[in-house]
């Protein structure tokens, strides 16, 4: 909680505000016919408490996944006590949850 309350205090919330609008999803191209071809290796993470992002993960997942291999499928973590912000809200678990993903045996 302490690096939450931390980080806060050091917010630009002007610089925040361009970066929200600027990489709103809204604006971008979508990419859902995209990823039934997708070849890379992915992580979905989201917060516990966000209910509309772990609905999208989930489509994504079922996009995604190839039925008869699912070691095709990518993993959805979902980190407790946060929501929407996950990097903010609760950054030790995702910190170890993508150092995990990264670390992982490759696939030959």
């Amino acid at each position: 909680m302490q690096i939450v309350s931390n980080r806060s205090q050091h917010d630009d919330v002007h610089t925040l505000a361009k970066v929200l609008s600027d990489l709103s999803i809204g604006r971008q191209q979508s990419l859902w016919e995209d990823l039934k071809n997708c070849t890379l290796p992915l992580l979905l993470v989201v917060g516990e408490m966000d209910i509309k992002l772990k609905k999208i993960a989930r489509e994504m997942y079922s996009k995604m996944c190839n039925v008869t291999n699912d070691t095709d499928c990518p993993p959805i973590i979902e980190i407790p006590n946060s929501g929407h912000a996950v990097h903010h809200e609760n950054p030790l678990p995702v910190i170890a949850a993508v150092s995990r993903f990264l670390r992982r045996p490759k696939s030959s």
